[in-house]
């Protein structure tokens, strides 16, 4: 059985054996660099039309959805990338498999005006930027106080956690 999960929030909050990315497309690559840099960690790439052919992307492998009979028992988080995904949703429903919600399928959609849904990149980017942006603070060297002010705004800290504060460097310093 397949659970498809259109909320991103509820996908992750989930515990899983292993995650996959389902497409190496454009929308494959671009949400596994955000999660690369969120510290989210994947498995590989399912792709029919480039899998098992050795390729690599990102430092991860591309293996065909079959790839998925060697994680039978396994609890798998699937993020569905648009291209083909209902092919490949079809496909991994005819998989072998022994127990019950074996799949969990991440589909974030979106509704149009009209009423019709649409693939949502952004509300997973969006998650993903979170997780980066709301880990440690960085150090943030600057001439003024405006690294307190990114403090301040982006991760609510106290300003004084800048080395910075209330020293003014000129170019000639640095």
């Amino acid at each position: 059985m397949i659970n498809i999960i259109t909320d991103i929030e509820e996908f992750f909050s989930l515990e899983y054996d292993f995650i996959f990315m389902v497409g190496a497309g454009h929308f494959g690559t671009k949400i596994s660099s955000f999660m690369n840099r969120a510290n989210i960690k994947f498995e590989c790439f399912l792709d029919n039309k480039h899998g098992g052919k050795g390729i690599d992307l990102n430092g991860k492998s591309i293996e065909k959805v079959e790839y998925l009979n060697e994680y039978k028992g396994k609890k798998c988080g699937l993020i569905i990338t648009p291209f083909d995904s209902l092919d490949l949703v079809l496909q991994l429903n005819e998989l072998d498999r022994d127990d019950d919600n074996y799949f969990t399928c991440l589909v974030p959609r979106a509704k149009r005006f009209d009423g019709t849904y649409y693939y949502d990149i952004n509300a997973v980017l969006g998650y993903l930027r979170k997780k980066i942006i709301n880990r440690e603070a960085p150090t943030i060297i600057s001439n003024d106080c405006v690294a307190s002010m990114i403090y301040t705004n982006i991760w609510q800290k106290d300003k004084s956690i800048s080395p910075t504060i209330n020293i003014r460097i000129t170019p000639n310093d640095y």
